[in-house]
């Protein structure tokens, strides 16, 4: 049978559920949570 996921891959997708989870931690316990603008009228009305 063929391997789906190569030694490679199944390190780094267990290095991203790592990073994700430290990014859940920073934005539920700690919250800190960008809010980027996607527009210059979002911009102003945000800073302004």
């Amino acid at each position: 049978m063929k391997n789906i996921m190569g030694e490679t891959e199944h390190q780094i997708l267990k290095l991203r559920q790592k990073i994700e989870t430290v990014f859940s931690v920073l934005k539920l316990r700690l919250g800190l949570e960008t809010t980027l603008p996607r527009s210059p009228k979002e911009f102003f009305a945000h800073y302004l």
